[in-house]
């Protein structure tokens, strides 16, 4: 999808190349292709549902009393912004499918597209299509919060696939119970982990995301790596606490400090022998919910410092790109 200006203006250069863009990525044999909607259908889908509805949903902190849209607002958010961008998306496929002579895969990623594999099987039944989803997913009774023509849909979208891939053996399994509440007529396997609905079968498993270690140790051993390395050093005491993470809510932030402070209140003798080095990256920064957390954030840590510091030793030192 086109996110920024910079993002319309490759698109719309790109249509005199029948739309497509070659990878910036060296030695790679990819073709890119932007997919435009309206500025405000892209808004609703990624930041009213994708970012404000799903990912604090399926992290288990959605409040459905505490939330400020209204059933029409969500309504609308939803079919003028989360569909139309899975149907923008879904007719790119299409169109990429039709191009080819061969049979090809599709791979889908994550929470923003739920819609767009059952559009893409209506067009094409015989595709392999599959879908990973790195969030979790949570309980059912998380599911019944919002309408059920919204979550009924979401799992007619999905089960278009013909695999759906998740971090975990619990949120496999927490799909399939979702499967045979919200899907009428749905027959679901637990054992086979398998779904079959309007004549179509879905695999549901789990695939646990690891790190590369060869790649992470390449770029350890690398020149960058070792001067990283080497700017690290200086800032080290005889206790060393380290995170690197987003600014947002999911990532318990907050308490991590809480839990910092309260440590140094009842051990003053590890004043100046302990640091707490924290690279933070803000993120959708768009929404408010999201400015009002990185303020908070930053605040935390002010008071942290303000509280414990002295002339040659601050309890955390924050790097915010």
């Amino acid at each position: 999808m086109t996110m920024t200006e910079g993002d319309r203006l490759a698109a719309k250069q790109a249509q005199q190349h029948g739309g497509l863009l070659h990878s910036p990525l060296s030695g790679q044999n990819m073709q890119l292709r932007y997919v435009a909607i309206a500025k405000e259908a892209y808004r609703k889908h990624y930041e009213e549902i994708s970012n404000q509805l799903f990912w604090f949903l399926q992290h288990y902190m959605y409040g459905p009393t505490q939330d400020s849209a209204s059933a029409k607002q969500l309504q609308d958010a939803w079919e003028n912004g989360y569909t139309v961008a899975n149907q923008a998306i879904a007719c790119a496929v299409n169109a990429e499918i039709e191009r080819e002579e061969t049979v090809p895969v599709v791979m889908l990623q994550d929470y923003h597209l739920y819609l767009a594999p059952a559009m893409i099987r209506q067009q094409h039944p015989n595709i392999i299509m599959q879908h990973f989803i790195h969030i979790p997913w949570p309980d059912i009774r998380c599911w019944h919060f919002l309408p059920s023509r919204i979550a009924q849909a979401v799992y007619q979208g999905l089960v278009g696939n013909d695999i759906i891939g998740f971090q975990t053996q619990r949120d496999a399994h927490n799909f399939l119970e979702g499967a045979r509440t919200l899907l009428d007529g749905a027959v679901v396997d637990f054992e086979e982990g398998a779904i079959w609905w309007q004549g179509h079968r879905t695999q549901i498993q789990a695939y646990p995301i690891s790190i590369s270690v060869s790649e992470e140790r390449k770029a350890i051993n690398s020149a960058a790596g070792k001067r990283a390395a080497e700017a690290i050093k200086p800032l080290l005491r005889e206790h060393t606490i380290m995170r690197v993470d987003r600014i947002e809510p999911t990532k318990n932030l907050m308490r991590g400090f809480h839990a910092y402070s309260q440590m140094l209140e009842k051990h003053p003798e590890l004043h100046g022998k302990v640091v707490f080095l924290a690279f933070l990256v803000p993120s959708r920064q768009t929404l408010p919910m999201y400015r009002h957390f990185d303020a908070d954030v930053r605040s935390l840590i002010d008071e942290i410092n303000q509280t414990y510091g002295t002339d040659d030793w601050m309890p955390i030192q924050a790097f915010l790109s």
